[in-house]
């Protein structure tokens, strides 16, 4: 099982909820492993959905990729790769090195959210 330190928790929380987990952490000083959050369930299924999933999994674990191998290896476009890996790098799932090659170090991605029924 891989440790905390190696798995990306990604959720939906509020602002504040992400603040006080933030001060949590800084207030016990233990290690509240890595998180990331959305505001709603829609905003993080459009950071992760479509292709990005699959740009994902082909990094998982750290394997360094250029953008056109990783393409190739998707049977995609590499503009629409690119494109999806450029949003990855923004929120800091995925890195980029300085030779431009892709990575995503975490060994496990778990994301969690809950649908409401509406009041």
């Amino acid at each position: 099982m891989p440790n905390e330190m190696s798995t990306l928790r990604i959720e939906v929380a509020s602002l504040e909820d992400s603040a006080a987990q933030a001060v949590r952490a800084m207030e016990t000083g233990k290690p509240q492993g890595r998180h990331l959050s959305f505001e709603t369930p829609e905003m993080l299924v459009r950071m992760l959905g479509g292709h990005r999933l699959a740009v994902l999994n082909a990094l998982l674990g750290g394997k360094s990729l250029g953008v056109r191998e990783l393409a190739r290896r998707l049977g995609r476009d590499v503009r629409a790769v690119h494109n999806d890996t450029e949003k990855l790098v923004q929120v800091g799932i995925v890195e980029k090195d300085e030779d431009g090659k892709l990575s995503c170090t975490y060994q496990e991605i778990i994301c969690e959210f809950a649908l409401k029924q509406a009041a």
